[in-house]
């Protein structure tokens, strides 16, 4: 099976093991996670519908870099429009973030997503700046300045592109997939599903609406625990979205639970490699996120 490292820069920064990174990693922070038998949430129904952007005219093609101020700090984030950008189309959209230590345009290099999209696609690779970490990363609170830095993105890019908000997704890589995690949480009202690899659950408040999840996770992993946090992962989702403990099994390792609520489905993937993503997994997740909008 082949094994292709995404973000390179992830965890380099020794200097970052700070408390917040620590309680982002430690399992048995409990106060901070969310119960994984907490109670179920009611039955929801995602927003569906086109954004304001269609039809309206656009000076955004290809890959752009904007700058916008979050809390009085200047934040950036790369835009990557599909070639042949129809305003009448509405596209899905996906943010993808980022490990720690790597950056918007390292990501994006690396996950090329947009190719494995086709063209169906709008992404955003937002970049992270945690004033903590001694390395970009993400504030993962729920009323913190990356969740509002996803909300001012999101509302900008449906004021301006052609958007699908029954297609509206977040995937992630190591702390960025602990950020993809806490959206799922704290903006699952919004967000339809979520494709975390290497990461963990989300680190606790109330949630909001519900998400279908992608899950990718190494049986090697010694950074982001497998047996603990990989493992946590799979049940907290599993958990929240009603499914049982089984399910069949595919040639990539990947389990699609049975009896998930309807248009809720989670699949969580064993790989043999260590903390990196396999080759297959971001075409997967895309094909995950495409099942959801038939």
């Amino acid at each position: 099976m082949a094994i292709v490292v995404i973000g390179i820069f992830a965890w380099s920064c020794e200097g970052a093991a700070t408390t917040e990174v620590d309680a982002a990693l430690d399992p048995s922070d409990a106060g901070s996670q969310p119960s994984i038998d907490a109670a179920r949430p009611p039955p929801f129904v995602h927003p569906t519908g086109m954004t304001a952007g269609c039809g309206t005219t656009t000076d955004a093609q290809g890959v752009v870099d904007r700058t916008l101020t979050v809390r009085g700090v200047e934040r950036r984030y790369r835009l990557v429009v599909p070639e042949g950008y129809d305003a009448s189309v509405p596209h899905a959209l996906v943010f993808a973030f980022h490990g720690l230590g790597d950056s918007a345009e390292n990501f994006q290099a690396a996950l090329r997503f947009e190719e494995l999209a086709g063209g169906e696609a709008i992404l955003v690779y937002p970049h992270g700046v945690h004033p903590t970490l001694g390395a970009n990363g993400w504030d993962l609170s729920a009323d913190g300045a990356d969740v509002e830095l996803f909300d001012t993105i999101r509302a900008q890019l449906e004021g301006e592109l052609c958007i699908d908000r029954a297609r509206e997704h977040a995937l992630g890589f190591s702390y960025g997939a602990f950020m993809t995690s806490s959206l799922g949480c704290h903006r699952g009202d919004v967000i339809r599903a979520i494709g975390p690899m290497s990461g963990g659950p989300p680190r606790g408040g109330r949630c909001a609406g519900q998400v279908a999840a992608f899950i990718v996770h190494g049986a090697a992993d010694d950074l982001v625990d497998y047996d603990l946090l990989g493992v946590r992962t799979r049940e907290y989702w599993r958990g929240r979205d009603g499914c049982s403990e089984t399910g069949a099994t595919d040639a990539n390792g990947c389990v699609a639970f049975e009896g998930c609520d309807e248009g809720y489905p989670v699949v969580f993937c064993t790989h043999p490699g260590a903390h990196t993503v396999p080759s297959w997994a971001p075409g997967a997740i895309w094909s995950f996120f495409e099942t959801l909008g038939d």
